[in-house]
């Protein structure tokens, strides 16, 4: 439909230029649409980054009841939508949590108020088992007839400049996401965050742009990624959101090959730091989405770099949730795509391998790994300063503890853990945290475990909210699966298991 309204805007435009006061009047009938184009006889408001009903950023529509029609447009109910979610056995609230939208808002679907939106379509087909075409077709309601009035769509603000559909300055995107994060409602982060995600991976197949703007951009993203390990999830997730999107504004359209390669590789990078801030805030569908969108475009370039960095990236999802041999699968293959190369991607999927093997409790190809990971080290001739995908002495600790305490290696992984909270000091971040997690799991299986669930009970409690991550939930919970149970009912263990459930998140 957006692409319709744009052919006629540019039209209309020709015959005549709106200003200020004056919109584009648009017939409802020339577009085809009745009234759930037009939401009935509201006037639509944009949403909180894209557009309303997929219409260019800046602009608002207004459907206008045709003369004579007494200023009453018809609304329909969908029936079938609202049939086909209580077939499925799924309640309005819950189909709400699964797209991460409001309740209210899947009231207003099925009341025929309004329609979703088409980042959201692919999703909610999936969980009612439907089809894009029978999804669409479900949600004109039975007797809704087209309507006749008019659309008009009036610039929110002349001085702008010309439309652009579905986009806005990333510093907009920024501000508006920070809004919804200082409003503790990250939802409107995650739903942009599957709308930028389909943006990049439709760029990867898909104006011309400069060396010279790659590298302004590359440059930025540099920073970003010293940024990212200083600050909040959350926080740096709008940002990169944003970032995200002006690359891929550049990059949906065709270019020379080396162009294109080093637009695919900023894309990769940014959807995997995106992929990783999602992790950590505990959106595993949104990073997994992210992590094949960064895999996606590392293949793109055919850089094996890049393509083993995805990949290693993408192992830590299964790793941290459970999925221990799917994070296996991707080290594995990422060791194979970096063949004979040294980096950080090598030593960090070597890593990833050996922490793995360990939770499978494969002891021998675990210490195997962790041989070759430090090896691996040896050889990253990159500076040992605190970046994001760099691999950093830091960050070899990080995975010598947990690959040492998944092993039962208490000694060895206490010593480990002593040097890293030395070499941390006082910095924040998410990783010296796992290491104080791991060296309470270690006192639990020293056979200490009220001393363990008290330290792990003080970690949680020392840390800001922002910093109560999925990831640290997981590990938590790691720890509370080793707890003997004959101790169960301990009155630490019993503290930290009931401090676990409150936690928003877990």
């Amino acid at each position: 439909m957006a692409s319709r309204i744009l052919a006629e805007i540019a039209n209309s435009s020709r015959r005549s230029s709106p200003t200020a006061t004056s919109g584009i009047s648009i017939s409802l009938p020339s577009l085809g649409i009745g009234a759930r184009g037009a939401r009935g006889d509201e006037a639509i408001a944009s949403g909180s980054l894209l557009g309303a009903d997929g219409l260019p950023m800046g602009m608002r529509l207004e459907a206008q009841p045709a003369a004579g029609d007494g200023g009453r447009m018809s609304k329909g109910r969908r029936e079938a939508l609202a049939k086909r979610r209580r077939a499925c056995g799924i309640s309005q609230e819950e189909l709400a949590a699964l797209l991460n939208v409001d309740p209210r808002t899947v009231g207003r679907w099925e009341a025929g108020a309004a329609e979703p939106q088409p980042w959201l379509r692919p999703h909610l087909a999936r969980i009612l088992a439907l089809t894009l075409e029978e999804l669409d077709s479900i949600l004109i309601a039975a007797d809704e007839e087209p309507i006749a009035g008019h659309l008009v769509v009036f610039p929110a603000d002349p001085v702008q400049g010309p439309y652009r559909f579905g986009v806005r300055p990333a510093e907009g995107v920024a501000s508006a996401l920070a809004v919804s994060i200082r409003q503790n409602d990250p939802s409107a982060v995650l739903a942009d965050a599957e709308y930028v995600r389909a943006l990049a991976e439709r760029s990867l197949v898909s104006a011309s742009a400069s060396h010279e703007w790659i590298d302004q951009h590359a440059d930025v993203f540099e920073w970003r990624k010293r940024e990212y390990c200083r600050n909040p999830p959350l926080k740096m997730l709008a940002l990169l959101l944003g970032e995200c999107r002006e690359v891929q504004e550049v990059a949906s359209h065709h270019h020379p090959a080396a162009i294109q390669r080093r637009l695919s590789a900023l894309t990769s990078n940014y959807a995997t730091l995106i992929a990783d801030a999602l992790m950590k805030v505990g959106e595993q569908r949104h990073a997994s989405n992210w992590y094949s969108t960064a895999t996606a475009a590392a293949d793109d370039t055919g850089d094996a770099l890049l393509r083993a960095q995805a990949r290693a990236q993408a192992a830590m999802l299964p790793y941290y949730y459970g999925r221990v041999a799917e994070a296996l699968r991707l080290t594995r293959e990422a060791q194979m795509i970096a063949r004979g190369r040294t980096g950080s991607p090598v030593a960090l999927a070597a890593a990833g391998e050996a922490r793995a093997l360990a939770r499978l409790g494969n002891s021998h190809d675990a210490e195997d790994a962790l041989r070759r990971c430090q090896e691996a080290f040896e050889h990253v001739g990159e500076p040992d300063d605190e970046v994001a995908f760099r691999f950093t002495e830091r960050r070899l600790m990080l995975y010598l503890s947990g690959t040492l305490t998944n092993l039962g290696e208490t000694r060895r992984a206490s010593e480990i853990q002593h040097g890293a909270q030395m070499r941390y000091g006082a910095d924040g971040g998410i990783d010296p945290v796992l290491i104080d997690l791991d060296q309470a799991i270690c006192l639990v299986l020293d056979g200490a475990p009220a001393d363990g669930c008290q330290l792990a009970q003080e970690v949680l409690s020392s840390l800001p909210e922002q910093q109560r991550t999925g990831v640290v939930l997981a590990r938590t919970s790691d720890l509370l699966a080793v707890v003997p149970d004959g101790h169960s009912s301990n009155g630490a263990v019993t503290q930290l298991r009931e401090t676990l459930a409150l936690l928003p998140g877990n």
